[in-house]
């Protein structure tokens, strides 16, 4: 995805992964990506925190997009596996996941780190949460055809991802993500912090 401005983008595709990865580069190198990528995303704002890190809204130097970007710091991902040993595999999935380009999965633009954190770069959803959603509906509890939606997306969402032999471990509806608050609302699996992906189905 080629982003041009804030509100055009393209999608371009390549017949290897070794041409997409060589023209990415370039591109990144000549925009000063490569040796400080998080200085070109610039928080705005804070909106949210798990047990390994935090995820700030950050607006993109060049482009003027927001997203929402996962700062996770190593030393707790070291303590985690420490003490309970083991793999920390979000961000495999999650560039896994985004090849694989799951409409009800949540999109992961780029993910990079520096000597202190791993970053998580997605897309920015801007209605917030299905709890929000919930909480604001005037009718409680809510009608069976709109449940029927909002359920029938996370199934397909959780289908995704098992169809890939990854486990979610953590789906509530604080982690089900609104693309706006619609009755026709796209709805996004998100944090895969806890996420783990096995050798077979």
């Amino acid at each position: 995805m080629l982003i041009s401005s804030s509100t055009q983008q393209r999608s371009i595709y390549f017949n290897s992964k070794e041409a997409l990865t060589q023209w990415h580069e370039k591109i990144l190198a000549s925009q000063g990506f490569l040796n400080s990528r998080i200085e070109q995303y610039v928080p705005v704002g804070r909106l949210g925190a798990g047990s390994f890190g935090t995820v700030t809204l950050a607006e993109h130097k060049n482009s003027g997009v927001k997203f929402a970007v996962k700062i996770i710091g190593k030393a707790k991902i070291n303590k985690a596996f420490r003490d309970n040993n083991q793999v920390f595999q979000e961000l495999e999935i999650m560039e896994e996941l985004a090849r694989e380009n799951c409409e009800n999965i949540l999109e992961v633009i780029e993910t990079f780190e520096d000597d202190s954190s791993y970053y998580v770069v997605t897309k920015l959803m801007a209605a917030g949460d299905l709890f929000n959603y919930i909480c604001l509906q005037p009718t409680q509890p809510l009608e069976e055809e709109l449940t029927k939606k909002l359920i029938k997306q996370v199934a397909q969402g959780v289908q995704e991802l098992h169809s890939r032999n990854i486990v979610h471990r953590d789906i509530k509806i604080e982690n089900i993500l609104m693309s706006d608050n619609s009755d026709n609302a796209t709805l996004k699996i998100g944090d895969l912090g806890s996420a783990v992906k096995l050798e077979s189905a």
